[in-house]
């Protein structure tokens, strides 16, 4: 898969609910490997600063990115 075809796409946590938009993928510079997403949590209307979501905290990426963890706004 792409890296464009992952930005924007929905971020699902373990419970089924929706915690953001992926905002950015993080690349280790050195080895450019991915080290995880930068999600745009949201909340009502407003999106707040991004969380970081490790590559080992993904589970499955489809039409939406779903998570092995709970995200706390």
């Amino acid at each position: 898969m792409k890296v464009n075809k992952i930005i924007g796409k929905n971020v699902i946590d373990e419970e089924g609910n929706f915690v953001g938009k992926v905002g950015n993928i993080d690349i280790d510079e050195q080895n450019g490997y991915i080290k995880g997403i930068d999600v745009k949590e949201r909340q009502g209307v407003l999106y707040y600063d991004p969380q970081i979501i490790t590559f080992n905290q993904i589970e499955k990426i489809s039409d939406d990115i779903f998570i092995n963890t709970m995200i706390y706004i």
